[in-house]
């Protein structure tokens, strides 16, 4: 693949900022404080330390995240962005060809804060409405969760989830700070099945629910890679899942090489690497 990401330069610039993340636990954006979550365990151990993503509208990107949002951001060079949600760096960097990539990621909230972090979100960014109506909540039952999804300015498909599961409750208004983690990525793949089977095996983690040759999550509420055929529709939109390269930095798993997912441009690293 002539687009890879470069896996050396992805580890050493996950390392300049992850003692950073480590040492203030949530980072908050100058004037916005962050809320104290009486579960920080939970948001401690997420599996996603950095998602590296492309995008054709980074200005835009860098826009909507950095003041929109108001989630802090730093541009180590004119092609990249870095946006600190909580536990999870997310990197954006420009693409060099006429593609125009789009992903599907979710944040985990405090599973107390939906309807806050609705009132938050509703001056800033439209709400994705249900089918029929103009309700924003979608509920998974067999999840035991609630969730709000919204459109960022390049077609990502971004998501706010409250895990029931998860003993999370935070007091106070929502803010930035209670944007916990990224806890959830898109994997595009032509042969579902078998992509869950190499992340189960590359990564240490079991499938999540049920699954189906459409779809499958893989991981738990700290971490999903959520694997959908190419060509499905992306939940919540209409937009027919793409394969577009995309890489993925662990905690709690050790690989040696990293793991290029087979038929996709996706790619796992690890935050702790063997010797």
């Amino acid at each position: 693949m002539n687009d890879r990401i470069d896996r050396r330069a992805f580890v050493e610039r996950a390392v300049a900022i992850l003692p950073l993340l480590h040492a203030s636990g949530l980072v908050a954006a100058a004037g916005d404080e962050p809320t104290t979550t009486a579960g920080i365990s939970e948001t401690q151990s997420n599996r996603f330390a950095r998602l590296c993503l492309r995008t054709h509208r980074l200005a835009d990107l860098a826009s909507f995240y950095g003041t929109t949002l108001g989630l802090p951001i730093h541009r180590p060079a004119d092609d990249r962005v870095e946006i600190t949600c909580g536990r999870t760096v997310i990197e954006f960097t420009q693409t060099a060809d006429s593609t125009q990539p789009y992903y599907h990621f979710a944040f985990n909230i405090p599973q107390n804060k939906l309807d806050q972090a609705i009132a938050w979100m509703k001056p800033r960014c439209p709400l994705v409405k249900r089918s029929g109506g103009d309700e924003v909540v979608f509920h998974f039952e067999n999840w035991n969760a609630h969730a709000i999804y919204f459109i960022d300015p390049a077609g990502n498909i971004g998501e706010f989830i409250a895990r029931h599961t998860l003993k999370n409750d935070a007091p106070g208004d929502f803010g930035i700070g209670d944007i916990l983690c990224a806890s959830e990525i898109g994997v595009v793949s032509p042969d579902v099945r078998a992509t869950v089977a190499q992340i189960e095996n590359g990564v240490g983690v079991e499938t999540y629910k049920s699954a189906s040759d459409e779809f499958a999550a893989v991981g738990d509420e700290q971490g999903l890679f959520i694997v959908v055929k190419t060509g499905r529709a992306w939940f919540s939109s209409d937009r027919k899942a793409e394969v577009f390269p995309a890489e993925a930095m662990v905690r709690g798993t050790k690989l040696r090489n990293g793991l290029r997912i087979d038929h996709s441009s996706f790619a796992v690293t690890s935050e702790t690497t063997l010797d």
